[in-house]
């Protein structure tokens, strides 16, 4: 019960002070202590004067250097292999009829269509092979293809086989999932709602290229 009062007590006489015109000022308590603070501006400069520019800039460059190749080491092909079936996808949200039906729920698979006459061929590709063996495969492949190369750098790979060429990384990762791939080199050949997934047996190609059956 004392407790309440002299709370209460405090609480008035903090009002009190609030809404009366003559502040009380109780004056310093204790030890004071000047602040040392740099100058904002001043700062700033400082910093912008110590900052490595050059050491940026390089990161930077390498950076971007670093964008143009991959290192995803997929596993080699190990059959000639070409199938094509019907290109299904997971609906990303549920589907309504005009009635406010569910027709397809999330996750279902449903078709992913092209227009017609439409058609997208990716092909993925390692770049560390041999330069005949990247021939050979690109004869097959065709130069209409869109190629993902790993372990090359792909402005190089483009300017040497004249072919349009990305780098197997970042945004284009999405791709190795799409098209379940798992294995190099594959070609993906994409019209209306169809998909034709094609394989080359890479180790069988490399040995009859070096033994000269293939040119």
């Amino acid at each position: 019960m004392k407790m309440f009062k002299s709370a209460l007590f405090l609480a008035l006489f903090i009002t009190n002070l609030i809404s009366s015109d003559d502040f009380v000022d109780f004056g310093i308590v204790g030890k004071t202590y000047e602040i040392y603070e740099e100058n904002g501006n001043d700062f700033i400069q400082r910093r912008i004067r110590e900052t490595d520019w050059q050491s940026i800039e390089n990161e930077i460059k390498d950076e971007i250097q670093a964008s143009f190749k991959s290192n995803i080491n997929l596993p080699d092909s190990k059959k000639d292999f070409e199938e094509e079936s019907l290109d299904l996808v997971p609906a990303r949200w549920d589907i309504r009829n005009i009635e406010g039906e569910i027709v397809v729920k999330k996750g279902d698979l449903i078709p992913s269509i092209l227009p017609f006459g439409a058609k997208l061929e990716i092909c993925f590709i390692s770049g560390k092979e041999d330069k005949k063996v990247i021939d050979y495969i690109l004869k097959d492949f065709g130069s209409s293809c869109i190629y993902l190369v790993d372990g090359v750098d792909s402005r190089e790979f483009e300017e040497l086989f004249n072919v349009e060429s990305y780098p197997m990384a970042e945004q284009n990762l999405i791709f190795l999932q799409r098209f379940n791939i798992d294995s190099v080199p594959t070609k993906i050949t994409k019209s209306t709602d169809k998909i034709t997934k094609k394989t080359i047996d890479i180790v069988s190609l490399r040995k009859l290229i070096l033994l000269g059956a293939l040119k």
